[in-house]
């Protein structure tokens, strides 16, 4: 199993126990919610009847509100359980979104030129740096040619605690300790114990930018909102264009 395949667990114990999504809370008061809305108010390329891909879609409440705006919209996700949860949704609700259980690391659309494409959370859990290069190169590749790419992800804020079980290396992937390395087939050994990637949290915001730029994106906007919680990660915010060829 690769290491971010653990989603369709937690998703289906949590679906079984009565929530409806990642987080606690209202289906629809997701977190990406107020962001969202306030980009679709002010982007282009949010045009009516816009064709959006939404990468790490969960039980699909932000696709629901897209679809429910008028907008053509596809949401993945790796967890089964995550999708027919959204599916149900959205069949009780009438609206036609494509939902689609698949590995964005392998995302393939013989029909792309994507107005939008939102990452839900999903960047910040491809820990690893060939495929986070190898993913926003896809992305790029997805958009139309003044189409958008939308991000909040992971970024290190002063005091950032490793503990026993946890450490960050210097690239920014976060690894975590297991007891046997045939839990996850990207385990390593080091210092006697089995170590898994489990997040990224970049180091900086410019070493995001940097590795977008590399991928072919620029920043129409961006910003890091600090965690009022000491330790915690920052969100970094941007909406991102396709460079010119």
């Amino acid at each position: 199993m690769r290491y971010f395949e653990n989603h369709e667990a937690i998703y289906a114990r949590r679906l079984r126990a009565g929530a409806d999504g990642w987080d606690d809370g209202a289906y629809d008061d997701f977190a990406l919610r107020e962001v969202v809305l306030s980009w679709l108010a002010t982007s282009s390329a949010a045009k009516p009847g816009a064709k959006i891909l939404e990468l790490g879609c969960g039980t699909g409440a932000l696709s629901c509100m897209l679809a429910k705006q008028g907008f053509q919209v596809t949401g993945v996700d790796i967890s089964s359980s995550a999708i027919s949860f959204a599916r149900s949704i959205a069949s009780k609700r009438a609206l036609g979104v494509a939902f689609t259980v698949a590995d964005v690391c392998a995302l393939e659309f013989t029909d792309a030129g994507f107005d939008l494409v939102i990452d839900s959370h999903l960047l910040h859990c491809i820990a690893l740096p060939l495929e986070r290069r190898q993913l926003l190169s896809r992305i790029s590749r997805l958009l139309a040619s003044d189409g958008e790419f939308w991000t909040e992800t992971m970024a290190l804020q002063e005091g950032f605690q490793e503990s026993p079980g946890r450490r960050i290396d210097r690239a920014g992937t976060v690894w975590t300790t297991v007891e046997s390395p045939n839990l996850c087939s990207d385990a390593v050994m080091e210092g006697g114990s089995w170590w898994i990637p489990m997040r990224y949290i970049s180091p900086t915001a410019e070493a995001l930018l940097e590795e977008f730029a590399a991928a072919g994106l620029k920043p129409i906007e961006w910003s890091l909102v600090p965690s009022s919680v000491p330790g915690e990660m920052a969100d970094f915010r941007t909406r991102l264009a396709r460079c010119a060829l």
